[in-house]
């Protein structure tokens, strides 16, 4: 910046530094690209206007000032917190210059997210260079959609109360601004008219749909919900888009890019929640952490939805034998085989010899086992006849006690193996499940397409 000290009051310099051009300067400050280094010297400019050379001889006073944006936090009167992977939140503002991660990469955005139909609001912190802050700051807003920047200013003195934009996401829409939602800083000194560059700021903002209905904010759950939902509004169909995230079997968390598993451990069963989910090394987990997985991306959306349990009526303890003793059952998944010609997956795979039941007890099984029965045209192999496909998992155990799907919107759906949603319990059961057979090994029973033959419960 220079303060010019003879110039006429018909010419500036132009910010070509190459010659001047008549004006009426109403300013003793005139903005300059490159301002000579040293405090006062003579400059000399030739120079041709109204038909002859000319030259122009004055003394200009320098003073080097900048001003640029160091960081810029986010204030919006709907954010919603958003938190690491592990459940630490992310320190300092939601965009900061030149700051790096761990490993010393760029780290300069931290994710923001905040409910659909509120304004957002920034508020810069900026670092002043040669003793002068600026007059005003301007913010030119730029986001996905948008036909022209949204413009905002301040005055230095006011910066702490930020400047405001409207709404970019109408209320009860589910978004998300991978980092495109740019803002342009510039300042303006006193005494001048024009505005200098101050530098630039990127955004990540999640949009949620309504008001969360979980209390966990790991930005997985943010991520997911928010990118496989973007654009929508209703509750069928962001439901549908985010379960659609299970369908490939290739869930990854947002923190690390770590593919998550479906008990491709043995030690599964001691992750049995989506915070465990979401932290453990390993990124495997049982079917509870993976129905409130996907429970809960849905709950952060404003959605209610829970997980069940689903166990073989046979399983309830006032259900007893003929001998009148309760017969607790594992519920068998996947594809079984139950005849002498449906092969094992392995030719060296075991399995168990079973007989057919007298018709007395064939009300509740079809086979029980005997170990006695061996070489007989009775005897039958029962065996599991291919692999099951679950989340990061192409041999997936075959039976379990029991197993956590989620019913959201009277819809049922199994997050863990990422099958289609079914509309009724009977339909999920004929879909998934081959049979039922005892803790103990002694009986076991084929499912019955045309009963019930499971139950819901634990609603959670």
């Amino acid at each position: 910046m220079l303060s010019v000290a003879g110039v006429s009051a018909h010419s500036y310099w132009s910010k070509d530094d190459k010659k001047i051009i008549p004006a009426n300067i109403t300013s003793p400050y005139v903005a300059l690209p490159n301002p000579p280094p040293s405090e006062k010297q003579t400059v000399s400019i030739a120079f041709e206007n109204y038909g002859g050379p000319h030259k122009l001889q004055f003394t200009v006073t320098t003073l080097r000032v900048k001003a640029e944006v160091a960081s810029v936090a986010f204030a919006s009167s709907g954010a919603l917190d958003v938190r690491r992977d592990d459940g630490t939140p992310f320190e300092g503002a939601s965009w900061e210059k030149d700051r790096t991660d761990s490993s010393g990469g760029d780290d300069a955005t931290h994710p923001v997210a905040v409910r659909s139909g509120f304004s957002l609001k920034f508020v810069p912190a900026l670092n002043t260079f040669g003793g002068s802050a600026p007059e005003a700051v301007r913010a030119s807003v730029t986001y996905p959609g948008l036909s022209e920047p949204v413009v905002r200013e301040v005055t230095y003195e006011n910066l702490a109360q930020g400047v405001e934009i409207p709404a970019p996401v109408p209320a009860g829409t589910a978004d998300y601004f991978e980092k495109n939602l740019t803002i342009s800083w510039s300042v303006r000194y006193a005494g001048l008219t024009n505005w200098l560059p101050a530098g630039t700021s990127v955004h990540e903002i999640y949009f949620t749909r309504g008001e969360p209905l979980t209390s966990l904010r790991q930005e997985t759950l943010f991520y997911l919900g928010c990118k496989n939902a973007k654009g929508m509004s209703g509750e069928v169909e962001i439901v549908d888009a985010i379960y659609e995230e299970f369908a490939d079997l290739d869930v990854r968390r947002k923190s690390d890019g770590k593919q998550l598993s479906y008990w491709k451990f043995d030690d599964a069963h001691e992750k049995a929640s989506t915070s465990l989910l979401l932290i453990c090394e390993d990124g495997d987990g049982n079917c509870q952490a993976w129905s409130g997985l996907f429970r809960d991306m849905v709950r952060l959306q404003g959605i209610e939805a829970k997980r069940v349990s689903i166990f073989s009526k046979r399983a309830m303890p006032d259900f007893c034998d003929q001998h009148g003793y309760p017969t607790p059952e594992s519920i068998m998944v996947g594809n079984w085989g139950f005849s002498l010609d449906e092969c094992c997956i392995e030719k060296d795979c075991s399995y168990t010899e079973l007989r057919w039941v007298s018709s007395i007890f064939k009300k509740n099984y079809t086979h029980i086992l005997d170990a006695v029965v061996r070489e007989t045209p009775l005897a039958q192999k029962v065996s599991p006849r291919e692999y099951i496909l679950a989340q990061g998992n192409p041999h997936s155990p075959f039976h379990f006690n029991g197993h956590w799907i989620c019913k959201i919107l009277g819809k049922y759906y199994d997050p863990s193996y990422g099958t289609s949603k079914f509309s009724e319990l009977s339909a999920y059961e004929n879909n998934s499940l081959a049979g039922f057979f005892r803790d103990d090994g002694t009986l076991l029973s084929i499912k019955n397409s045309s009963d019930l033959d499971v139950f819901e419960t634990v609603s959670e």
